[in-house]
C-alpha cells in the first residue's frame, strides 16, 4: 500500500505522482519548480527531470541538495544514485555557456575547453563558425543567432544570452491593477531570475488566469518602452484596453502597429504576422513581450526574436503545438521561470473544475453515403455538418436551460446553420463591429444568457460567467483550441462552482479520429472526460446524467 505520493522510475528521469496522495496538489506544484509535467491523467501524473528544467532550477537558486531531499522525503521508493548524479551534472552546467555580441559577431564563451570541443563536433555548427579566437570562445555571424541557439538547445547545451538594448524610460503606474497571490508570484519569479538568462524568460498559466495583468505589472516594474507581440487584432485591442484601464498611461502613449500605421510609441502592440516583416525598424525597446508564445516557433514568426531588448518575456497557456516545436520558445526567449497548474488554481479557489463530455453522434444514412464519397481535400465535410448534432443540441439546451451557455463552432458555416436551427443570438465576424460589441456587452451584463459563435472569434474576447459550452465543430486535433475553449469555463466567478464542456463528434469519422487526439492530450493535462452515445442522449432526453 502506497503511503507517499511519489514513485521514482529506477532507470529513467521519470517521477510518478499518485494523485490520491496529493489531494491539494501541493507536491505536484512543487515538482513543477524543477521537473516538467509530461502528462496528468486521472490517478497517476508523470513528471520528468529534464536537463533544461534542472538548469533553470539552478538559475532560480534551487540547490541540488534541496531537490534530492524533497524526492527522498516524498518518494515511496529510494532515489537511485545514478539519478542523483544526473541531477548534479545537469545543474552544475548552469553558467557554463554565454552568448554576447562582439561588434557584428555573435560570441559564444564556455567555461571549459572541453565544452567548446563538444560543441564544435555538433552537426550544423561547423559551417556557421567564422572564428575560434581562443580555446574557450567561438564566433558566429550575428544572423545565425537563432539557429545556433536552437541547435545547442536540441543537444542539451544551454547558454545565457546577453543583450544590451536598454530602451527608453517609461513613466507608468498601475491604478486599477489587483493581482492574486499566484499572479504576484509570477511577476516576482520573472523579475528575480530573468537576469540569469540575459533578461529572458517564460511564464505559463492556464487560460483566463490573468496573463495580461501579469505582463502589465512587469512593465510597471521595468519602466521601459515595451513592444507587445500578439496573435491577432482582438488580442491587441484587449492589451490596449487593459493598459488604459489599469495604468495611468493615456491612449496617446499606446499604438497598435499595422500596415497603415507603422509609428512606434512607448507601448507598441502588433501581431506576429505584421511585425515579422518589420524587424529592422523595431528599435529602441527595452522590453519585448511575446504573448500567445506558442505561435513563435515558425520560420516567419521567429524573425521577431531578432528584435533587440534587455528584457524578453514569453507568455503562454501552453507550449503545445501540433509539430512538437513549442519547447523552442524556451531556447529562443528564455527559461520557464513560473508555471501554475489548473489543478492548483482549483484547489486555491481561483478556478472551477470542468467536466468534459464527448457525445458520439452517428451520421444519418444519406449523410453517411455522402461522407464515404467525400472530397478528402475539403476541410468542411458531412462529418462536420452532421444534422443529428442539432437533435443532440436541442436536448442539451433543454437540460442546461437555466445555465449561461455558449454554442461554439470552428467553422463559420456551422455557426450560420446553427443560427437557423436555434433561436439564440448569433455572433459572427460578418456582423458590424458595433453589433459584435453590443452582443458581447449584452451577454456580460446578463441581458442575454446564451450565444452562438465561432470559437476563433471569441478567443480573445472577454466573456464572463460561462457555465456551459457546447462545441459543434472542431479544428481537427488542435489541443490548443480545446484548451482555450476550456479557458472560457475555468474562472471562478460569482456563484459558479463548476462548469461543463459538451463536444459533439461524428461517430466513425475523421472528426472522431482527430478529436480523440485532443481528448487524450487534455486528459494528460488533468481534465476528466466522459463519453456519451447519441442513443443514451436520445433515450434519456434532458434527464441524462452528465
Amino acid at each position: 500500500m502506497y503511503k507517499k505520493p511519489l514513485v521514482i522510475h529506477p532507470d529513467s528521469r521519470n517521477i510518478y505522482l499518485l494523485e490520491g496522495l496529493d489531494k491539494k496538489g501541493e507536491v505536484g506544484q512543487e515538482l513543477i519548480e524543477f521537473a516538467d509535467l509530461i502528462q496528468a491523467p486521472e490517478q497517476v501524473h508523470t513528471y520528468a527531470l529534464t536537463p533544461y528544467v534542472l538548469w533553470t532550477a539552478k538559475a532560480k537558486g534551487i540547490e541540488v541538495d534541496y531537490i534530492i531531499r524533497f524526492l527522498e522525503e516524498q518518494a515511496q521508493n529510494l532515489v537511485p544514485e545514478t539519478l542523483k548524479e544526473t541531477i548534479k551534472k545537469n545543474m552544475n552546467h548552469f553558467g557554463a555557456l554565454q552568448f554576447s555580441m562582439d561588434d557584428d559577431r555573435l560570441q559564444l564563451r564556455a567555461r571549459t575547453e572541453e565544452l567548446i570541443s563538444e560543441i564544435k563536433a555538433i552537426e550544423g555548427i561547423h559551417n556557421k563558425l567564422i572564428g575560434h579566437p581562443d580555446p574557450k570562445t567561438l564566433l558566429f555571424k550575428a544572423r545565425y543567432r537563432k539557429e545556433v541557439k536552437k541547435i545547442l538547445f536540441e543537444q542539451e547545451f544551454f547558454a545565457k544570452d546577453i543583450v544590451y538594448e536598454v530602451g527608453e524610460e517609461l513613466d507608468i503606474t498601475s491604478i486599477n491593477l489587483r493581482l492574486f497571490d499566484y499572479q504576484h508570484a509570477a511577476v516576482e519569479s520573472y523579475l528575480t531570475f530573468n537576469h540569469q538568462a540575459g533578461g529572458g524568460g517564460t511564464i505559463i498559466m492556464p487560460p483566463n488566469s490573468g496573463k495580461i495583468q501579469v505582463g502589465i505589472k512587469i512593465i510597471e516594474e521595468l519602466k521601459t518602452s515595451t513592444l507587445i507581440i500578439v496573435e491577432d487584432k482582438y488580442r491587441a485591442e484587449n492589451w490596449k484596453c487593459e493598459l488604459i484601464e489599469k495604468t495611468d498611461l493615456s491612449e496617446s502613449n499606446i499604438t497598435i502597429f499595422s500596415k497603415e500605421d507603422t509609428s512606434l510609441k512607448s507601448i507598441t502592440i502588433g501581431t506576429y504576422e505584421i511585425l515579422s516583416d518589420q524587424v529592422e525598424d523595431l528599435k529602441g525597446f527595452g522590453f519585448v513581450i511575446y504573448d500567445d508564445a506558442h505561435k513563435l516557433p515558425t520560420p516567419t514568426h521567429e524573425k521577431t526574436v531578432d528584435i533587440q531588448a534587455t528584457n524578453k518575456l514569453a507568455l503562454a497557456s501552453t507550449l503545445a503545438r501540433s509539430d512538437g516545436k513549442g519547447h523552442l520558445v524556451l531556447a529562443l526567449i528564455g527559461p520557464r521561470w513560473y508555471e501554475i497548474m489548473h489543478r492548483t488554481l482549483v484547489n486555491q479557489g481561483y478556478q472551477v473544475p470542468v467536466r468534459c463530455v464527448e457525445v458520439k453522434i452517428p451520421l444519418p444514412p444519406d449523410e453517411w453515403r455522402e461522407y464515404i464519397a467525400r472530397d478528402h481535400n475539403k476541410k468542411l465535410n458531412p462529418d462536420t455538418l452532421n444534422s443529428n448534432k442539432y437533435k443532440a443540441l436541442s436536448i442539451l439546451l433543454k437540460k442546461e436551460k437555466a445555465k449561461r451557455l455558449l454554442v461554439v463552432s470552428y467553422f463559420n458555416e456551422v455557426t450560420t446553420v446553427c443560427g437557423e436551427h436555434i433561436e439564440i443570438d448569433t455572433l459572427t465576424s460578418q456582423l458590424a463591429e458595433e453589433k459584435q460589441q453590443h452582443l458581447i456587452s449584452s451577454f456580460n451584463s446578463r441581458e442575454i444568457d446564451k450565444l452562438i459563435t465561432s470559437s476563433k472569434l471569441i478567443e480573445n474576447m472577454p466573456l464572463s460567467m460561462v457555465e456551459v459550452m457546447i462545441a459543434l465543430s472542431h479544428q481537427q486535433g488542435s489541443v490548443r483550441e480545446e484548451y482555450l475553449r476550456l479557458g472560457k469555463l475555468l474562472p471562478a466567478e460569482e456563484w459558479k462552482e463548476d462548469a461543463i464542456l459538451y463536444s459533439l463528434v461524428s461517430l466513425n469519422t475523421d472528426e472522431e479520429r482527430h478529436y480523440s487526439k485532443r481528448r487524450r492530450r487534455l486528459i494528460n493535462y488533468g481534465f476528466h472526460y466522459r463519453i456519451l452515445t447519441f442513443e443514451e442522449l436520445v433515450d434519456r432526453g434532458e434527464f441524462f446524467e452528465s
